[in-house]
């Protein structure tokens, strides 16, 4: 009683996906999700307001321990923790964690497991079915702007031909659109850009009108709302899902080419011996524009040679990072992204910048 009239409206984008994502998924008042994400983070919101929606808890880390696995790990089995819910690099240091401890079959406790915001590597994927075969395995994806997620793939098996994760089908009140330049729609198995139409497209940015009107706009023909989202893909119509094809701000050029940078990330993390991979144009001067390579390998035997020779099988010389640096460990955001900017300044130091 006493709720302000239009609420409901003004919540409505959000009270959809969180709903839908639920419901789907069949998320229960017995459940609990580990809050790894800051509020600050739109993922956050599913955490808040999905599980306590359907009268489940949220078990929130100490302000002092908030990145730390070991803690992470206390209290899944402390408060019996069901639910993950993050980007690909928080789960990455989880999983590594229990590898640590040779404790990896600990991930059976999880019943559902849903990761966004960033490209999923395959091999992250694989450890998650092997030592939690019964977990529910969920991709989902979507910007901010639509609500948190507007798509989401179910994980069920790991094709072997697959050089990523299957982006997967809009959520429930939403539609996505694969269109060219001049918004007609891209058939079957053509890449275009994706715009987002439907109940979770958000109004637009606060006090930001240019911005706004820049991804916000209206279809000339067909009159819908539609989110210009920035990303590349293609619909798999035999299969009934979308092909996520990477950023169109992350095609650059390259002594003339254009370059998918996620394409030569993916390719990175299909080898073997690597499990995190990021892909960076840098300015070296005089010498012009590079390709670097960042890498983490599973075993010190893989060296730089070893990985630029298995790409040269893959992709056109021109493609195939100059350079690659082997991390222990990526740089992260505060929204545990990797942190492009970081990895920036780390090799303009080692390129003499």
């Amino acid at each position: 009683t006493g709720t302000p009239k239009g609420v409901m409206i003004e919540h409505r984008s959000a009270l959809n996906t969180v709903t839908d994502v639920c419901e789907r998924n069949q998320l229960r008042s017995l459940d609990r999700c580990l809050m790894v994400s800051s509020l600050s983070f739109d993922l956050s919101v599913y955490d808040v307001f999905g599980i306590l929606g359907v009268g489940g808890a949220v078990v929130i880390p100490t302000n002092e321990r908030a990145t730390d696995p070991e803690h992470w790990h206390e209290l899944i089995v402390q408060k019996e923790v069901t639910v993950w819910n993050s980007v690909p690099a928080l789960l990455q240091l989880y999983v590594d964690f229990l590898k640590g401890k040779n404790t990896l079959n600990n991930l059976t406790s999880l019943n559902h497991v849903f990761l966004s915001g960033d490209r999923i590597p395959l091999e992250l994927c694989r450890s998650v079915k092997t030592h939690a075969p019964q977990c529910n395995l969920v991709s989902m994806g979507g910007p901010t702007e639509t609500s948190i997620w507007c798509v989401e793939h179910v994980v069920k098996d790991i094709d072997p031909a697959w050089t990523s994760i299957p982006y997967g089908v809009p959520l429930s009140n939403h539609q996505i659109h694969i269109l060219d330049h001049a918004l007609n729609p891209r058939p079957d198995g053509v890449p275009g850009e994706m715009y987002i139409s439907g109940l979770g497209v958000g109004r637009g940015y606060c006090n930001d009108k240019e911005k706004t009107d820049a991804t916000f706009i209206t279809h000339p023909i067909s009159g819908e709302r539609l989110y210009r989202s920035g990303d590349w893909g293609r619909w798999d119509k035999e299969k009934g899902w979308i092909e996520f094809l990477g950023r169109s701000d992350g095609q650059v050029k390259l002594n003339g080419l254009r370059l998918e940078l996620g394409e030569v990330e993916t390719l990175m993390t299909r080898h073997s011996e690597v499990d995190m991979a990021c892909a960076l144009v840098v300015s070296d001067g005089s010498k012009g524009d590079r390709l670097v390579g960042f890498a983490r390998r599973q075993t010190p035997s893989l060296t730089e040679a070893d990985l630029q020779s298995w790409l040269s099988s893959h992709l056109l010389p021109s493609f195939v990072p100059g350079v690659i640096l082997f991390l222990d460990e990526f740089p992260l955001n505060p929204n545990g992204k990797i942190d492009r900017k970081s990895l920036l300044i780390h090799v303009q130091k080692d390129l003499g910048k």
